[in-house]
């Protein structure tokens, strides 16, 4: 008996021995898992120290089969999955639908990568916004500005409002450059100032260097080093300029310029020379020979002093150059599962390769089919999006809309895969993995208190200029709007190429940095227009901006055309809202004269023009200001028709004394949609400083004023109100009322637009009209406008209503391009009796 007992007690302890071994097997096989997940870098692009990281999610099975401590371990190790988002540009929308699936059907997501447009989906939902968000987010976004290096119209004053909606082409130069100095160079079409203002804002919280395995779903992007066309992968550093650098297309944005450096023991030490700190990503402490490093800087020390590594440079463009579908960065990531979305073109056919734009769409495809298809084989559930007649550049509202419908579309076709990988996971029907969830903040809403302020290296002008104008200063609470509206001062006003900011909060303590690189000397704007009445016109603006305590900006502009003009300014801004200038205007006119729709004369004339602004005022959508004018008119080559002209055209001098007032909230100048624009000037016009002729001087007011009412998202009803009463004797033919052409001041300052008259029409002293516009928008871009005029005119003011009425009006249709509106307009008026065509390609100037 004692015998049995001992041998039943030797077996119990044998029992409890092997359950206590297999529970250790099983523990040190996770351990042993968790140690042997250390990925490998690809090339110089290397994974510095990322562990494979497992995440406590239920798993119903086990719990109820499993003994609780086995079931924990379970937990911790269950497979984990990873979404690939490719590039595409505008395609990339569709994968917005595919994440909305992947939630539906209860997918938790535990790694997250993407190039290009699939680097800024990924990024963005790896802190938290999930695809309803993200969905609403890119719907609302105006793709035309975003996409551009255009300030927002709220931002702007008047005067740049102007020149926005005049000139195609606007650029900073620099005049005297240190040829080394790589922060002047652009190197792209559009400085993407507008891409980092939102990706900024979006990643509010997240603006330190930070380890990308930290963020509430790990991510990594790609970025392609065109020093020695290479990929550059991204596990970790500033979390927008990842996404800026992955979706940087080659020749449109400006590459993201950084510094780094390699090693052999595959970390990777980058140093973003923007914000010129230093940054090694390391999940866990790095071990070299008996030592071991915690630090950041103690690391930087080891790699450059023992393994005596040099600064790399590297130039970073759209990572689809050399990996558009990065899954192996998913695989490297620890990733058992990969569910991958794909929104690359079908290669087009023989048939299909017939304009340049389809032979280049076609190369831009092939080159971006790098990995593609090994990548594509490690993918478990593989989601390809049908993108067919959509483009990279497809970011209509309309088009948008219907990719991200194509992409979970796409994804629902893969229903039944995304639930065996959910039920391989011991997921139960029903299951929604909790996630931190991010709202879309807008920058009017986010509100810091700042408590130190960093401007590097922002000359003491631009700082003085922006800590004055926009209180941004420290122990204030400033709105992101502001710190929004000061970087684009510091690009468009003070022209660096490189300004942005970064908000981060240490010790409970929000430290704003302002950095500015790369500034330039000179802007320059070009523009160009063809039209059926000047034929072809060129206009270059050149302004620069002396680095005086005082800002003092001068200003050249020159017209080529039938219409001929040079024009010097120099403003002085002594106020941040106020201004005082001196200008120089040169001008050359050849103008034809019409009379009731016929051609009665025609005459050339020089004029000189200099204008002294006394004091001039700009707030918003407010301008107003005086100013003290002497102009010159030299006649000469004056061709007379068959009709007998009775003014004569003298050479004369005008001292003249202006006050005017200004407002525009308007969105667009031309395809307008909403807002208000209103004008009003008085001029008082001698011949001796006093008077004109010996009586008093020439007396000239003036106003317009029109408002857009929009009906829905297409329609839009504007009515305008105009008018010019000249008061005074012997005014000169020169001065008089004119109407005629579609803008007001087309040919010369004095013209009032006219539905149905195309040509100058000189008309009598007083005169009052008003015009309805209808504007209907077909498709994206395509317009329909009809206009229709009514006027009264008298040679007394007092007599203006007894006449009867002049009418005209006018249908057109207008094309919405980058170069300006492109278009043709007919129309008739009763005062000419003839019907008018007129053709217009681009801004008018």
């Amino acid at each position: 008996m004692h015998r049995d007992k001992t041998i039943l007690g030797k077996m119990k302890r044998s029992l409890a021995c092997s359950q206590r071994l297999t529970v250790g097997l099983f523990l040190f096989f996770c351990f042993i898992r968790v140690l042997s997940a250390e990925t490998v870098g690809y090339g110089d692009s290397v994974l510095a120290g990322w562990k494979y990281r497992c995440h406590a999610d239920s798993c119903a099975s086990n719990v109820e089969t499993s003994d609780s401590a086995l079931c924990a371990v379970n937990d911790t190790c269950r497979p984990k999955v990873a979404v690939v988002l490719s590039g595409g540009g505008a395609k990339g929308m569709a994968h917005i639908g595919a994440l909305r699936v992947l939630e539906r059907a209860g997918i938790p997501i535990d790694i997250i990568t993407g190039t290009s447009m699939g680097a800024l989906i990924g990024g963005l939902y790896s802190i938290g916004y999930d695809a309803e968000t993200l969905d609403s987010l890119v719907s609302v976004q105006d793709w035309n500005v975003l996409l551009t290096d255009k300030v927002d119209v709220r931002s702007q004053s008047l005067e740049e409002r102007e020149k926005q909606n005049t000139y195609i082409l606007s650029r900073p130069l620099a005049i005297k450059r240190d040829k080394s100095d790589v922060r002047n160079a652009l190197g792209g079409l559009i400085n993407g100032i507008n891409l980092s203002q939102l990706f900024t804002r979006l990643t509010v919280g997240w603006h330190d260097s930070v380890d990308f395995a930290d963020l509430p779903i790990p991510f990594a992007c790609v970025a392609t080093n065109i020093v020695d066309n290479t990929e550059y992968d991204f596990y970790g550093g500033h979390l927008s300029t990842a996404m800026r650098a992955s979706m940087a297309i080659p020749g449109v944005f400006t590459p993201v310029r950084m510094l780094g450096r390699v090693d052999s023991l595959q970390c990777v030490v980058v140093r973003d020379s923007r914000m010129q700190d230093n940054s090694c990503w390391l999940r866990d402490s790095f071990v070299s020979g008996d030592k071991k490093y915690s630090d950041n800087e103690d690391l930087l020390l080891v790699i450059n002093d023992s393994l005596g590594l040099q600064e790399k440079e590297m130039v970073l463009v759209d990572g689809g150059l050399r990996n558009n579908y990065p899954a192996d960065l998913a695989k490297r990531l620890g990733a058992d599962i990969i569910i991958g979305v794909s929104v690359q073109s079908d290669p087009r056919t023989a048939n299909e390769l017939k304009s340049g734009s389809d032979i280049l769409m076609q190369i831009v495809d092939m080159n971006c089919k790098n990995k593609f298809e090994e990548n594509w084989a490690m993918t478990d559930v593989r989601i390809k999006v049908d993108v067919k007649g959509y483009s990279s550049a497809s970011f209509s509202k309309v088009a948008i809309d219907t990719l991200i419908a194509r992409g979970e579309q796409a994804a629902m076709s893969h229903w039944d895969e995304l639930v065996g990988v959910r039920n391989k996971l011991c997921l139960p029907d029903g299951y929604r993995h909790n996630r931190v969830r991010r709202f879309v903040p807008s920058s009017e809403a986010l509100c810091f208190r700042i408590d130190s302020v960093v401007f590097d290296p922002v000359f003491d002008i631009g700082r003085d200029y922006i800590v004055s104008k926009y209180g941004i200063r420290q122990g204030q609470t400033v709105q992101v709007k502001q710190i929004e509206e000061a970087i684009s001062v510091l690009s468009s006003i003070f022209l660096y190429t490189g300004a942005g900011y970064n908000l981060s909060k240490e010790d409970g303590k929000y430290i704003l940095k302002m950095f500015a690189e790369g500034r330039k000397t000179v802007k320059v704007n070009l523009g160009v227009r063809f039209d059926t009445e000047e034929m072809v016109a060129l206009q270059v603006n050149m302004s620069h901006r002396l680095r005086t305590k005082t800002p003092i900006e001068l200003e050249f502009t020159g017209r080529l055309g039938k219409r001929m003009m040079a024009r010097v300014d120099a403003g002085f801004i002594p106020l941040h809202y106020g201004k005082m200038g001196l200008s120089y205007i040169l001008r050359h006119h050849d103008i034809s004269i019409f009379e009731n729709g016929d051609k009665a004369y025609n005459f050339t004339y020089n004029r000189n023009t200099l204008n002294l602004q006394a004091i001039s005022f700009s707030i918003r959508n407010f301008s107003c200001g005086i100013s003290l004018c002497t102009d010159f008119y030299n006649f000469h080559n004056i061709l007379v028709g068959s009709r007998t002209v009775n003014e004569r055209l003298d050479d004369l001098h005008v001292y003249s004394y202006m006050f005017s007032l200004n407002y525009d909230s308007e969105d667009r100048w031309f395809f307008t949609r909403r807002g208000a624009w209103a004008h009003i000037s008085y001029r008082y016009c001698t011949d001796n400083f006093v008077g004109w002729n010996g009586n008093a001087g020439i007396s000239v007011a003036d106003f317009m004023w029109r408002m857009s009412f929009p009906a829905g998202s297409r329609f839009v009803f504007q009515p305008m109100l105009c008018g010019r009463f000249l008061f005074g004797s012997r005014i000169p033919l020169i001065m008089r009322n004119a109407v005629g052409g579609q803008m007001p001041g087309q040919y010369i300052e004095q013209q009032l637009p006219f539905a149905g008259i195309g040509h100058i029409e000189f008309i009598d002293n007083s005169l009052f009209a008003l015009q309805l516009r209808a504007q209907q928008r077909m498709g994206r871009a395509n317009y329909i406008i009809a206009r229709m005029s009514l006027g009264q005119s008298a040679d007394k003011f007092k007599r203006i209503f007894e006449r009867g009425p002049i009418f005209g009006c006018e249908a057109a249709y207008y094309y919405d391009s980058m170069f300006g509106p492109i278009g043709a307009a007919l129309g008739y008026s009763g005062h000419t009796d003839k019907p008018y065509f007129y053709v217009n390609l681009g801004f008018d100037f």
